[in-house]
């Protein structure tokens, strides 16, 4: 669920200002967040678009340093959220850093808040209040981690409402 690209473009500019030789596989399944995410690229040679479904990842286990999504986890059931993290984890070589929204009454509070005057993005606007009601408390993504055999996974939060989960595999 790469919608615009947003984090590859956050991970290029990190990368690039470390000196570091990244290639990033942008999935999406839909054509149009991988066209807004070409355009956002401007050309990028780090960044290659793939069009793929979560449901079967096109890469082979270890092949792969770190799966990284964003905003992705609230739109999963439980079952869904277990077999991503599951094998994400298994094709990853390194591991994986999952960053979502935290469900909650105060967050949403202040997303109804706020939205009319920062809110710009029609997506955002119709998504937002639905995305916040659907999220996972850091606890219960704990527990899916763990359910998904997850051994090394810790949730850390974020100010205001946001969360990730990291679980990275043993060196060696």
């Amino acid at each position: 669920g790469t919608g615009s690209g947003e984090l590859a473009l956050h991970v290029a500019g990190w990368a690039s200002a470390k000196q570091l030789d990244v290639t990033m596989w942008l999935l999406d399944v839909s054509t149009r967040n991988l066209a807004v995410a070409q355009a956002n690229a401007n050309g990028s040679a780090a960044s290659r678009l793939l069009q793929a479904n979560m449901d079967a990842l096109p890469f082979a286990p270890r092949c792969v340093d770190y799966f990284m999504s964003s905003l992705v986890l609230h739109h999963l059931p439980p079952e869904g959220v277990i077999a991503l993290l599951r094998e994400t984890y298994r094709r990853a070589r390194r591991g994986i850093v999952m960053s979502d929204l935290v469900r909650g009454y105060l967050p949403l509070a202040a997303f109804r808040l706020v939205q009319p005057v920062l809110v710009r993005n029609y997506l955002t606007r119709h998504d937002g209040a639905l995305s916040i009601r659907r999220a996972y408390l850091p606890h219960e993504l704990l527990a899916l981690a763990h359910e998904a055999g997850l051994k090394t996974a810790r949730v850390y939060s974020h100010f205001p409402w946001r969360m990730t989960l990291v679980a990275e595999k043993p060196h060696g």
